[in-house]
């Protein structure tokens, strides 16, 4: 079984388990995960440049959280898609 949670930006699951230190980079779309960010999904700033919201959006456009981080990120792996878990 995955113990993986899924990322708030591309919704596979990248992340650790609930629980761990959650400053974590999701490899699918180069979001980072901080703890601070995630009750505010319109504010951007910080380790991530765009707000959460808008980081889904660049990532349902272009397959990564910004423009910069296209050669860094990856395709996910068929066990981190939601309906593998």
């Amino acid at each position: 079984m995955n113990r993986q949670t899924a990322c708030k930006c591309c919704g596979y699951n990248t992340i650790g388990p609930e629980g761990d230190d959650g400053y974590e980079i999701c490899p699918v779309c180069f979001g980072k995960l901080t703890p601070s960010r995630m009750p505010t999904p319109f504010f951007a700033g910080g380790a991530n440049v765009p707000s959460p919201d808008e980081a889904k959006r660049t990532f349902s456009a272009i397959g990564a959280c910004e423009p910069r981080f296209l050669e860094q990120v990856r395709k996910p792996h068929f066990t981190e898609f939601p309906e593998n878990n």
